[in-house]
């Protein structure tokens, strides 16, 4: 196996109190996985395993340039940054938070937090410090989210199995009017901005399939969105990033693969099976479009 360690440039920023096994807030012991780093265009054998340990890394996200992860130790979750200089701590908290993403103004980091009486909403932290505030009071419990523009987002708001069985939803939410309204039942945990406009992507599964979609978060005269097919996913895969608006990467067992529309069929990008990867799940993407972090199980010894 060659996957290159390279945990000296790791800082640690302790921010998150407790763990949260997932964006869903399930509650399940959260499984062995480690944070990689691909640089696209390079070869295959140019994976950076940033986390290289036994336990919970996860939930990868770019806080403009710099990369960072969730990583659970002993009960406590903390956020990783990689290349950050001297960072200022945020303060540690009771609640948990998790899924930490830049703000459109740059000035605060969004996450969704499970606070102390288990209610889940989306809050920001002011990155020049100061006390945190929530984004959409009356919308809970929200489990993942892309901002579209500086007002507009994209949740997935859970539902609630029991007792009457509500399913979990998409919703094209408005921070000035604090509303959300529904767009689609049970979509995927993919929610993300498509590059170049406001469309919003998510999966939605069935038939044993995954389908990428697209929403227009402007409603039309009669209320509804305008929601297109981009194509159906590989088998295996569930989670999408966008380089530009018309390229689209998956991860697929150990393989990293992408979409040029408007081709409906994905094309291996990146075989990273001879570095032991295995099981590639969640993804971000660097602004610049260059490196792409990816979730996968811990390597075998």
């Amino acid at each position: 196996m060659t996957v290159t360690r390279d945990l000296g440039l790791v800082t640690r920023l302790t921010l998150f109190a407790l763990a949260c096994a997932s964006a869903a807030g399930a509650q399940a012991a959260a499984p062995s996985t480690d944070v990689y780093v691909y640089h696209l265009g390079r070869p295959a054998d140019r994976v950076i395993n940033i986390t290289n340990r036994a336990g919970y890394d996860n939930q990868p996200g770019y806080i403009g340039a710099r990369l960072a992860w969730t990583q659970q130790s002993d009960g406590q979750t903390d956020i990783h940054w990689l290349n950050l200089e001297t960072p200022k701590p945020f303060t540690q908290t009771r609640e948990s938070e998790y899924s930490a993403a830049l703000t459109p103004d740059g000035k605060n980091i969004a996450v969704i937090r499970v606070e102390m009486d288990s209610v889940q909403r989306l809050w920001q932290f002011p990155i020049a410090g100061g006390a945190p505030s929530v984004v959409l009071a009356d919308i809970k419990p929200v489990g993942y989210f892309a901002y579209l523009d500086a007002t507009t987002l994209a949740l997935f708001v859970l539902g609630n199995p029991r007792p009457n069985q509500t399913p979990s939803t998409l919703q094209i939410a408005d921070t000035r009017t604090g509303k959300g309204v529904v767009v689609t039942t049970n979509p995927g945990r993919s929610i993300q901005r498509v590059p170049g406009g406001r469309l919003a992507s998510f999966t939605q599964s069935a038939a044993g399939k995954t389908t990428l979609m697209t929403v227009d978060p402007t409603p039309r005269s009669d209320g509804t969105f305008a929601i297109d097919t981009v194509a159906v996913l590989p088998d295996s895969a569930d989670y999408v990033v966008w380089r530009d608006a018309k390229t689209a990467i998956t991860g697929a067992g150990s393989r990293l693969m992408q979409l040029q529309r408007p081709s409906k069929d994905w094309t291996v990008l990146a075989d990273l099976s001879a570095q032991g990867i295995r099981r590639i799940t969640r993804l971000a993407l660097s602004p610049d479009g260059q490196r792409i972090a990816f979730v996968a199980d811990e390597p075998k010894p």
